[in-house]
């Protein structure tokens, strides 16, 4: 096929054009902030949590520790967004803000209930588990000295943009796609450009078809003005390239809350001390380029010594387990008192087993060059007949 490639005519076998949308982000909750505080703004989870009680103390944001990402029906979204829209301070880096208000403004018409429109607009992806509201500023800032400086101006900034984007419209995308026959061989091609920033304009996010210059326009439309069974004409040809997979990369700081969040490991209000705590017992290297979190001897140790006696210990199923016992709690399916009583009753099965098979981890903790200099080679999985 490589070799034929050049100067063959290939025909078109199928090619369409179809629209899709990215749906505007829900209300902003703990985890969202400090996952894009971490990709966003270079900033720790623990800084960040720093900076947002900081600016909660200060009366320009809300609570920052919340895990609802939902706004309430009686939540005040006009009054919030009049504090941003039509303000010339704002119109510097946030001028979608005041976009926002006088769309919403035209759409509700003389008199018409501004907030009304707005809940309307809001995600419905969020929810509301009932403890504090989504975090949304309070009041207007004008620069980083009202924020204890510059980390924490630009915070507040991501928090004021988030807000406005949460009640944006959609992004919308065109997208081509064509697929070639040649000789024996099928191939797809497609470009995509975006119709509608929507509140991605808000965030300062790239989306598809951001890419620099006309390229990707003029790629769209020569895709989408090939018709099916038409013939197109290969003068480039072609050439073949070998690849290999790559593994993943370590997980980043932003990742791993994410993972928490998902195995309810920590809450909104611990999550970030869990995260600054293995970094700083040297369990994990921080690379502070990439916010990437890559495990250090003393971590792999511990962890192989812990799997060895009882994976519980290491595994988030114990404390996913809790979480979803308290949940059944507060929906009135379990009784406190049976929930607690068979909690109790798990961890001593489990202390006992502990105390049974603790011999085995100094057996693994030893290759640690942490803990042993004079061992060399990075710890390793062991099996229990190793280990015995």
């Amino acid at each position: 096929v490589v070799a034929a490639a050049a100067g063959a005519d290939a025909a078109a076998s199928d090619s369409c054009t179809f629209v899709s949308r990215d749906p505007r982000p829900p209300a902003l909750n703990t985890v969202s902030l400090l996952k894009a505080a971490s990709e966003e703004l270079g900033l720790s989870p623990g800084d960040a949590m720093h900076y947002a009680e900081r600016l909660y103390l200060n009366g320009l944001t809300s609570y920052p520790r919340t895990e609802t990402s939902r706004y309430a029906p009686g939540f005040d979204l006009a009054g919030t967004l009049r504090c941003l829209g039509g303000r010339e301070e704002v119109r510097e880096w946030l001028p979608e803000a005041e976009a926002l208000y006088r769309q919403v403004e035209s759409a509700a018409g003389q008199g018409g209930d501004l907030n009304a429109a707005l809940l309307a607009r809001a995600s419905p992806d969020g929810v509301d588990v009932g403890d504090h509201p989504p975090i949304t500023p309070v009041k207007l800032a004008t620069g980083p000295r009202q924020c204890e400086g510059e980390a924490g101006w630009a915070l507040y900034q991501y928090i004021c943009r988030r807000f406005v984007a949460s009640l944006s419209d959609d992004c919308l995308f065109e997208t081509a796609k064509l697929r070639v026959s040649l000789g024996e061989e099928t191939f797809e091609a497609s470009a995509t450009r975006c119709t509608q920033r929507g509140w991605a304009g808000a965030v300062r996010v790239r989306v598809a078809g951001d890419g620099p210059g006309p390229a990707g326009e003029e790629t769209f439309r020569a895709l989408s003005a090939v018709a099916p069974g038409g013939r197109l004409f290969v003068s480039c040809g072609a050439a073949a390239e070998v690849g290999w997979t790559q593994p993943p990369p370590h997980l980043s700081e932003a990742e791993l809350l994410g993972l928490m969040e998902d195995h309810g490991v920590g809450t909104d209000a611990s999550m970030a001390q869990h995260v600054s705590n293995v970094i700083r017992r040297g369990f994990v290297l921080l690379d502070e380029a990439s916010r990437r979190l890559t495990p250090a001897p003393l971590g792999l140790a511990l962890v192989h010594a812990l799997m060895l006696v009882d994976e519980g210990l290491v595994l988030p199923c114990v404390r996913a387990n809790i979480e979803r016992e308290c949940g059944r709690i507060a929906r009135g399916e379990a009784s406190f008192e049976a929930v607690v009583e068979e909690t109790l009753g798990m961890f001593k099965r489990r202390f006992e087993h502990f105390v049974r098979r603790a011999h085995r981890r100094p057996s693994v903790l030893a290759t640690c060059p942490v803990l042993n200099p004079h061992h060399s080679d990075p710890p390793h999985v062991m099996t229990e007949q190793a280990a015995e």
